[in-house]
């Protein structure tokens, strides 16, 4: 069996990047452009939903790397 190490196990998942490093930052930065212009209530809601989703997306993330750390 071969030995484990970044090299031979690291796996990039498109979705997940596309998802995490394009589209969550940009709802972000159009959530807060939407809270200057309009200043409503559903523009704040948008930019809460926003945050929210991508600290979703990196604790997903680090909670599934300390179950693999665990596990090796």
């Amino acid at each position: 069996m071969k030995t484990q190490n970044f090299k031979n196990h690291r796996q990039i998942v498109p979705g997940h990047a596309i998802s995490f490093f394009i589209i969550s930052p940009l709802c972000i930065v159009l959530a807060s452009i939407n809270i200057f212009r309009e200043q409503n209530l559903t523009s704040l809601l948008f930019l809460l939903i926003s945050i929210l989703l991508l600290l979703a997306f990196l604790y997903m993330r680090t909670f599934a790397l300390k179950v693999q750390d665990r596990a090796i």
